[in-house]
């Protein structure tokens, strides 16, 4: 069975989180849609992940709260990748915003990033099944 997740997350700004996960993470459009005076739809799909994400604009107090804020002190979203030190070498080139160096450990290599609003997102090459 093919499996398909979607995640929503709240952006403040469609544009640049559009150009964050595409230019950075690999995604691509799978749709943008808008018909005057309704809200936007945009979802981002990454075809090596299996998953789409949901772009959404913040439509009360409660969700503007999100916005950044999605997942706490963890990660929201974990992509794991091959090479892991070569893919996070050439992102530093490109600009990619990091929160901290490269972590090894026994178990895996880890990167951090932050979207335009915030939210944390980890790349990780594991050495061991888990």
């Amino acid at each position: 069975m093919t499996q398909l997740a979607t995640f929503v997350i709240f952006v403040s700004n469609f544009e640049a989180s559009i150009v964050f996960y595409c230019n950075f993470l690999g995604f691509m459009i799978a749709y943008d849609w808008q018909k005057t005076g309704e809200e936007r739809i945009v979802r981002l799909r990454n075809k090596d992940y299996n998953i789409q994400l949901s772009l959404q604009l913040p439509t009360s107090d409660w969700e503007q709260q999100l916005a950044g804020k999605q997942s706490g002190n963890y990660p929201f979203i974990t992509l794991e990748v091959s090479d892991l030190e070569q893919r996070y070498n050439t992102l530093v080139q490109n600009g990619a915003p990091f929160t901290r160096d490269l972590v090894s450990t026994p178990f895996g290599d880890f990167a951090y990033l932050t979207d335009p609003d915030g939210n944390k997102i980890c790349l990780s090459e594991y050495w061991v099944d888990a």
